[in-house]
C-alpha cells in the first residue's frame, strides 16, 4: 500500500505486507494505514481532510466483500491516530488497470464520478519517467 505524504501528490511512502496465496484481501489494512496517516501527519503537520482509497485488481463479484473487510477499516484507523479525527473516505475499486472503470464503494467526499476519474488520471499523469501511457500511480509503478 502507498500513500501520498505531501499536499502536492508528489511524494509517497509504503507500507509493504505479504498476501496469503490466492488471498485478496488486506489482513492487517487498519495497521497500514495508521502507519501511512503517521507518516502524512510527521510530513505536513496536518491530518488528511480526504481519503482517497483506490484498490486495484478486485473481482466483479467481490466489491461488497472489500467494501465490509477493507474500507471498514479506514475509519478505526483514524481513530487509532486521534481518538476524535474524522476523514472524508471516498473509495473505488478496479477489476481492470484502466483508471477509467473503476466502482466508487462509498462516497463521503460528494466528488462527481468525473471529479473522482479525473483525479485517478491526473495522479497516473505525474509519472514522468515513462515513454508510453501507463494506467498506475507513479509510486507504485
Amino acid at each position: 500500500m502507498l500513500a501520498s505524504v505531501d499536499m502536492k501528490n508528489a511524494k509517497y511512502a509504503t507500507s509493504i505486507q505479504a498476501l496469503e496465496p490466492r488471498l485478496q484481501a488486506i489482513v492487517d489494512l487498519e495497521d497500514m494505514v495508521v502507519e501511512l496517516l503517521r507518516a502524512f501527519v510527521d510530513k505536513t503537520m496536518k491530518k488528511p481532510e480526504r481519503i482517497l482509497f483506490y484498490r486495484d485488481r478486485v473481482l466483479q463479484g467481490q466489491f461488497v466483500q472489500v467494501h465490509r473487510d477493507e474500507v471498514a477499516f479506514i475509519r478505526p484507523a483514524c481513530k487509532k491516530l486521534y481518538a476524535t479525527y474524522v476523514s472524508k473516505i471516498t473509495p473505488s475499486s478496479k477489476a481492470t488497470s484502466t483508471p477509467a472503470q473503476c466502482n466508487v464503494l462509498c462516497n463521503e467526499n460528494r466528488f462527481h464520478v468525473g471529479q473522482f476519474l479525473e483525479t485517478g488520471r491526473h495522479t497516473v499523469l505525474l509519472c514522468a519517467r515513462c515513454t508510453r501511457s501507463v494506467f498506475m500511480v507513479p509510486a507504485a509503478f
